[in-house]
């Protein structure tokens, strides 16, 4: 096959999703009010074409945006609920606080190398869709169905699940401030034992108590989740400053090994492989966020330069902060209570820093709605995304879901509660929290692996299609594509439209062709091949003298990579009546 003809292939299919985009209802465009919301939340995304106009008039210098306001848009996004919420797992996995600290600075640079990745993606093709875009443009083949799948496990999974695993956090933290903290077992025996179904409760109280806010005014969450930002971003300079005291010997942390374990060093570390595994799942959900950063290009000047420089200098500067307060956390706590404290060890923290009334109850309380607040975005982005995919032709199950078989914000963020609380409610008795975050990270590995190497399959076929003088050639296979599907479906959608631009589904050559950033090779390929590795190892047996799963977890060890393996290929079936049968 000649790349001619392979290209063409990749063309039609590109078209055929794009058709499915101009037969898309017009009412499920994006309301007033959500773009109104997107401004608010990121200008940057909601501005881009604008943005695109500013930098073909040489405007560059209106747009607000330097490399230090992209540093603080980088701590903003990256700093969450993990940080609060899985130091002690990690422990409990690799074995000691010192490989604890090794795992932090891996995760790092290697979320360093992926954002740089998805940095270039962004800059070459600068629209709205994130990684379902630049899933749809690397991979055409077989009827997107890369992107196809990627967005029913987003949808359906990944951010319901994110918000479900945030509202539990909330809920493990209240219940220590207002039930009676390291003494609940005895203040209140029987919230003490009924723990989980309680945690459940409040969790789901939380959520419905989220979607409302979005739902009454998502300017107002908008603001109150700014507000709450500033406060915990605040809070982790506290707990890191603590490190730095411990680090200098103004805080004495407990002596010896039954203390906090620092003297033993590496000794004790885990030598089994799934345990690295577990232990970087939970590491990357407190860098969760990297992967959005490129959305900040549109308004920032000279993105080509200041946004990798933001990246870089942002993401180094969180693993600062996380690794300071991981040396406050496991310092100050003693190390048996730390694993045993599960996601709560910044109360067990507070508490032994700041005393019985402001470390028991009111910090624990404060961080509790730190950690909900990062609902506000996931149930917001999340509400966007079901709208964005349907308008793709990558949802249409959507609408037969949506009164009046109309897509709108207010029913996208009902169907990501009740997906959220379902998840709450109907998973079995352990660590909700535990298993939630590996069902989360086990499916993005592969689509962070696959994006990544995204940079490389679309320059390669860019090269090639130079070298052979194809770029005319595709640019009327795509246009004349596009008009067959539109004559094949016109019956079905006669008289509709829709007014979202198609631009990030135009062929490769309508880009720049030279891409105004372009990462390491080497550094792509090492990310995509380290997701790719971490997604097998999670089929690794754990070690049977030492199996920190049943520890910690009542759930089989297989049980996480074969649901995902399973909704992926589930995922096949609705891809096929609804995307490959049109071909």
């Amino acid at each position: 096959m000649t790349a001619a003809e392979d290209y063409n292939q990749s063309t039609e299919s590109t078209a055929l999703l794009s058709a499915n985009i101009h037969n898309r209802n017009p009412n499920t465009s994006t309301t007033s009010g959500q773009q109104e919301a997107s401004q608010a939340l990121n200008p940057a995304q909601s501005q881009q074409q604008q943005s695109t106009v500013d930098d073909d008039s040489g405007r560059d210098e209106e747009k607000p945006i330097g490399m230090w306001s992209g540093i603080g848009i980088v701590f903003n996004q990256l700093i969450g609920s993990g940080i609060f919420s899985t130091p002690a797992l990690i422990v409990l996995y690799c074995g000691t606080p010192m490989m604890g600290m090794v795992l932090w600075i891996l995760g790092g640079l290697i979320s360093i190398s992926g954002g740089m990745a998805f940095v270039e993606l962004g800059l070459l093709y600068p629209t709205n869709g994130g990684m379902m875009t630049y899933l749809a443009k690397a991979y055409p083949r077989p009827a997107h169905l890369l992107a196809f799948i990627f967005a029913w496990t987003i949808i359906l999974f990944v951010r319901p699940a994110s918000i479900a695993a945030s509202s539990i956090v909330f809920a493990d933290y209240m219940l220590y401030a207002v039930a009676g903290g390291e003494n609940m077992e005895n203040k209140n025996p029987w919230v003490y034992n009924n723990k989980d179904v309680i945690s459940r409760g409040i969790a789901v109280i939380g959520t419905i108590g989220i979607t409302a806010l979005n739902w009454w005014s998502v300017k107002w969450s908008l603001r109150m989740s700014n507000l709450i930002t500033a406060s915990k971003i605040g809070l982790l300079f506290i707990v890191s400053f603590t490190g730095i005291l411990v680090l200098v010997g103004y805080v004495t942390p407990p002596a010896g090994d039954e203390g906090n374990g620092w003297s033993r060093g590496f000794e004790g570390s885990s030598t089994n492989l799934r345990d690295y595994a577990l232990a970087l799942n939970k590491v990357f959900w407190a860098y969760e966020g990297w992967s959005s950063l490129h959305y900040v290009a549109g308004e920032m000047k000279k993105p080509e330069r200041n946004l990798p420089m933001s990246i870089g200098f942002g993401i180094s500067g969180v693993s600062v902060l996380y690794l300071l307060a991981n040396i406050a956390f496991f310092s100050v706590v003693p190390i048996k209570d730390a694993i045993s404290s599960g996601e709560i060890l910044g109360a067990k923290f507070t508490n032994a820093i700041f005393g019985p009334i402001g470390g028991e109850i009111v910090l624990p309380m404060f961080i509790s709605f730190f950690v909900l607040s990062t609902n506000i975005i996931y149930i917001y982005s999340g509400s966007y995304l079901i709208t964005s995919a349907h308008e793709m032709g990558l949802a249409d199950w959507a609408v037969s879901l949506a009164p009046n078989h109309v897509v709108t914000r207010k029913f996208s963020l009902l169907l990501l509660c009740s997906i959220a609380i379902g998840l709450l409610v109907l998973l079995p008795q352990g660590n909700l929290f535990n298993l939630l975050v590996d069902m989360i990270q086990y499916p993005m590995w592969f689509f962070y692996g696959f994006t990544a190497l995204g940079c490389i399959i679309l320059e390669r076929r860019k090269k090639k299609k130079n070298s052979n003088g194809d770029i005319d050639d595709e640019a009327q296979a795509f246009s004349g594509g596009r008009r067959r599907r539109s004559s094949n479906t016109s019956a079905a959608g006669a008289g509709t439209s829709s007014s979202l631009p198609v631009d990030y589904l135009l062929p490769e050559s309508s880009a720049s062709s030279r891409p105004p950033f372009r990462t390491s090779r080497l550094g792509v390929i090492l990310f995509s091949a380290t997701c790719f590795f971490l997604a097998m190892l999670q089929f690794w047996p754990p070690d049977e003298k030492n199996d920190k799963d049943n520890k910690h977890s009542p759930y089989p060890f297989y049980l996480v990579p074969v649901l995902g393996l399973t909704f992926f290929a589930m995922t096949t079936i609705p891809w096929y009546f609804s995307m490959y049968r049109t071909l």
